[in-house]
């Protein structure tokens, strides 16, 4: 529906990138000042994964149940000193304070799609190239994080009291009321620091909103246009079986079924051909939606089970319908006088 993407009630609407150490209490006082409320602010330290339970990562890439992404790519961590909301604990514990004096590894919290990339288990040790500085550390909990939060979300969150004097890019999001306001806060913040990227949420969501606004008027119209094509061809099928019906209904009678018999007889067979049908139909098609969905976008397959039940009854009783229409008087026919008319059709 459309508001949904762009519900921003509670959500940021402006986020600002690449703010240096030195200057998010300027940042954070400028969004003060204009009565604007933040709502989160990361600190992004990056590093390289080097050594996986005491093996370098080099001797691990020939490993095939290692995921090679997971091995090579640039992680961008943050630290803090607790959880929120949308990444809960699944296993383990968070640890929120440590001390790099190098006695112990460093505590971590790891995120789901990480350990099933990496084979992690807890306690496994991690040993990090942090821009020149090795830190070992041990997987002490792991987290389940909903991406689809508008936040930054993180493979690895570090404890505080490690990363604070590591270089840092940060990412501060505020919700600001009214485009006046997003228009005097961002060009307050990049005038006084040029290096920081401003970027206006709400702008972003609506023309996301109107490109799967005409995206889903494609699919609707596609599937209506498929879904309408079935039914003609449905329609089709019952009214070409009449002459089968008249034969069905003859050796019926013959066998002494008498009216109501033989429409409750032709009754549930056409409301079993639609229903049978479409049930086959919406059941390739969720499997083709969930292996789309689980495979490719890595999300959750929604399934509207009330509408999709719907869906299956009324085609099976359209499918009723239209048989019984195209029935009538069949079965107050006699025996005789179908036989007479099979014979002159013949």
């Amino acid at each position: 529906k459309r508001g949904e993407i762009n519900d921003q009630d509670d959500k940021p609407n402006t986020v600002f990138f690449d703010v240096q150490s030195d200057q998010v209490d300027t940042v954070k006082s400028i969004v003060d000042r204009l009565g604007v409320e933040l709502k989160f602010h990361d600190p992004m330290v990056t590093m390289r994964l080097t050594h996986l339970r005491s093996e370098p990562v080099g001797q691990m890439r020939r490993n095939r149940e290692l995921e090679g992404w997971a091995l090579s790519r640039e992680y961008r961590s943050t630290y803090r000193g607790e959880l929120r909301p949308h990444e809960p604990i699944i296993e383990g514990e968070f640890i929120s304070q440590a001390n790099l004096d190098g006695s112990e590894p460093i505590p971590i919290s790891v995120e789901e799609r990480i350990v099933e990339a990496l084979k992690l288990e807890l306690g496994d040790l991690i040993t990090w190239d942090v821009q020149g500085l090795p830190i070992e550390t041990v997987v002490t909990s792991i987290r389940k994080v909903d991406w689809r939060q508008m936040q930054p979300n993180f493979f690895v969150v570090f404890p505080s009291g490690i990363l604070e004097e590591a270089p840092a890019n940060h990412i501060l999001a505020a919700k600001a009321q009214g485009i006046e306001t997003i228009t005097a806060l961002q060009g307050e913040v990049v005038r006084t620091f040029p290096n920081v990227s401003a970027i206006n949420l709400s702008m972003v969501l609506e023309s996301l909103e109107d490109i799967f606004d005409k995206v889903g008027f494609v699919v609707r119209f596609m599937a209506s246009f498929t879904i309408l094509t079935g039914i003609v061809a449905l329609i089709a099928t019952v009214l070409t079986s009449r002459y089968q019906r008249m034969k069905e209904s003859v050796l019926l009678r013959s066998l002494g079924a008498n009216t109501a018999q033989v429409r409750k007889i032709m009754a549930v067979e056409y409301f079993l051909v639609g229903g049978l049908g479409s049930a086959a139909g919406v059941l390739l098609s969720l499997g083709g939606a969930w292996a789309m969905t689980h495979f490719i976008f890595k999300i959750d397959l929604y399934v509207p089970w009330g509408i999709t039940f719907a869906s299956i009854a009324l085609i099976g009783f359209l499918t009723l319908a239209t048989g019984m229409l195209n029935s009538m008087g069949i079965a107050k026919r006699p025996p005789i006088e179908a036989l007479r008319y099979e014979q002159g059709g013949a």
